[in-house]
């Protein structure tokens, strides 16, 4: 190896060494995520280096050692001597054969382990977002770490290409990934400091991680292809087994046009890549891929805003400005600022009580109807709620007197203050329906089963609607309670049947008290008029003959006096009284005469007295 070069190698790992010490620290002062994540990457990159450095060493003594031997070999007096393949004859070349043959594997195999094994403890300490602190002094590192590597890292990666090095390759875009990394993570400290966003770091690391891994993946599969490989005596491999594509790809994205250059020279048969085209567009392309960025970056000032909808202009991740009604609006490109928008007069709902199956079978017309059975369940999911119960409990008995209720209650919303809405709570929607489903359950305990399902259900209505209006309000939502509804409430579906049996029983027992009352209130005036009449008769019956007895009392009395006065006069008169009453309406026959023959004829064909059949209706 060149003196010069192997100055270049050493001072491209010391280099790498320091800006690893300085990250360190400056990791270790800002706690960064990214920046202790990055840190893998040096120590990888540093045994990558110290490796691939060994191994050009072992490969310049064995060209030193051939050399040697073709200069001895052109003495004929000393062509017997060394006139032979002994490995004791090219000590360099057996060093190098064993070096490749098992560190390099090992090595390898070695590199890819630890690996996996950061990967997996570092992803368990990127749960959350940590406070970033001296972020200015972190972007100053970093910004000096990504200038120093991309300089010493282009002129070893050239020097590689160029110089025919090829093992110094895996350092060199190892040193370039990690100057694309410094530079990345100096670039998320801005957007911490400046932009505001916190989680930013957060994400960085993370896909630091997945890059890592994607890095290990591919360095296992090289590794068992390797593994594998047929052997081809003096034909090794095409790679180092601790290279990776992958960096390379990352470090030097322009070998994509390199390799698609050979490629086409390849399948045309001539050199495409010596062509005016071919070359205008390498020439080119940079700046054809710069306008086109910059045509996309103009694409996203422009923003729409759709009748019924508004929208928040955000600065750098900061609220910018008031609330935009519809129309076009300009804005500065992605991702200096950026315009949500929200459709504050669509009417939103949600179902508290219930998992809606979205795969359950709807009406086939939108005026159809559908019989719902409460024995059927028609949610993905019910959950069952407390409500009070009305029975009396005895002083014995300890169970709590609940029932349970299966509810499908849909509310409806609408967006009143979108800044309210959107800055005030993370997920405003789940926090509706949190309050929502709150206000709900204390409700359901307050009030009894049979009077939320009949006809307490309307003023239920109203003191929700109320209540979640109020939660609402109170944890600053900005959104308006447009319904609630009470329709779909039922037992739970295990028990319906039984319920329905029960309310039959009862509707069964009020309807035959109706009908006893109905029957009561019938036949008991039927029963008084009866009463009435029966004691008017018997008043009037009472009165008749005590009246008739006080009479006859009176009579009696009266006829003693006129008895006593003359005894056979009242005999008399009594007599003839008693005879007149007797005759009273009936034919007389006066016999004259007391001797006498003749003979008297009665016709009896005419009545002696008229009868009920002889009264004479008259005509209408």
């Amino acid at each position: 190896m060149d003196r010069n070069v192997q100055r270049t190698v050493i001072f491209n790992l010391v280099v790498l060494l320091a800006a690893g010490l300085a990250c360190l620290w400056t990791a270790r002062l800002t706690g960064s995520l990214a920046g202790q994540t990055a840190l893998w990457y040096f120590l990888f990159a540093i045994l990558v280096g110290l490796v691939s450095w060994f191994q050009q060493r072992l490969q310049d003594r064995e060209k030193n050692e051939q050399m040697e031997f073709d200069e001895l070999a052109r003495n004929k007096s000393a062509s017997s001597l060394f006139n032979t393949d002994d490995a004791e004859s090219f000590p360099a070349r057996q060093s190098r054969i064993q070096f490749e043959k098992w560190f390099v594997p090992i090595f390898a195999a070695l590199l890819v382990i630890g690996q996996g094994i950061v990967i997996w403890r570092q992803w368990q300490l990127l749960a959350a977002p940590r406070l970033i602190e001296q972020s200015l002094i972190g972007m100053a590192v970093y910004a000096v770490a990504f200038l120093a590597l991309t300089i010493f890292g282009l002129y070893a990666s050239r020097l590689a290409q160029h110089g025919n090095y090829g093992l110094l390759r895996p350092a060199a875009g190892m040193v370039l990934l990690n100057a694309y990394l410094s530079g990345l993570v100096a670039a998320g400290l801005f957007g911490v400091e400046i932009g505001g966003f916190r989680s930013l770091d957060l994400y960085l690391a993370r896909l630091l991680v997945i890059l890592l891994g994607i890095i290990t993946v591919e360095m296992g599969i090289t590794l068992v292809f390797e593994i594998y490989r047929p052997r081809i005596k003096g034909k090794g491999a095409q790679h180092a087994l601790y290279e990776s594509r992958v960096v390379g790809l990352l470090s030097r994205p322009d070998s994509l046009v390199t390799t698609a250059a050979h490629a086409l020279d390849y399948q045309f048969g001539f050199k495409v890549s010596e062509t005016w085209f071919y070359q205008f567009l390498q020439r080119s392309i940079a700046w054809i891929v710069l306008v086109q960025v910059g045509l996309l970056l103009a694409s996203t000032a422009f923003v729409f805003i759709e009748p019924g909808e508004q929208g928040l202009r955000e600065r750098l991740g900061r609220e910018a400005g008031g609330v935009l009604g519809p129309g076009i609006h300009f804005k500065l490109p992605w991702p200096l600022e950026a315009i949500h928008t929200y459709r504050t007069s669509q009417v939103q709902s949600f179902v508290i009580g219930v998992v809606p199956d979205e795969d359950h079978e709807q009406p086939a017309t939108p005026y159809a109807t559908k019989v719902i059975q409460w024995t059927v369940s028609h949610n993905k999911e019910e959950y069952n709620m407390l409500v009070a119960s009305g029975r009396q409990t005895d002083a014995n008995d300890t169970a709590v007197p609940v029932n349970l209720l299966t509810v499908s209650i849909p509310v409806q919303f609408e967006i009143r203050d979108l800044k309210q809405w959107v800055y005030g709570h993370k997920d405003p929607a789940k926090l509706l329906e949190d309050i929502a489903t709150r206000e709900v359950v204390r409700y359901l305990v307050n009030v009894n089963l049979l009077d939320i399902m009949g006809e307490g259900r309307a003023s239920a209505i109203r003191e929700l609607t109320r209540r979640m209006q109020e939660g609402a309000d109170a944890a600053k939502l900005g959104a308006n309670i447009l319904f609630v509804g009470l329709q779909d409430i039922h037992p739970p579906t295990a028990v319906a049947k039984s319920f329905q049996e029960v309310i039959g029983a009862q509707i069964g027992m009020q309807t035959n008290i109706i009908r006893a009352e109905a029957i009561r209130a019938e036949v008991a005036p039927r029963v008084a008029a009866e009463t009435s009449r029966l004691l008017h008769e018997a008043e009037a019956y009472r009165a008749s003959v005590t009246n008739e007895a006080a009479g006859r009392a009176g009579q009696f009395e009266r006829q003693l006096i006129a008895y006593r006065e003359s005894p056979r006069v009242y005999l008399e008169r009594s007599y003839l009284d008693t005879f007149a009453r007797g005759i009273t309406n009936a034919r007389i026959y006066v016999m004259a005469v007391t001797n006498t023959d003749q003979v008297i004829n009665f016709n009896l064909e005419e009545k002696s007295r008229r009868d009920i059949s002889d009264i004479m209706v008259p005509n209408r």
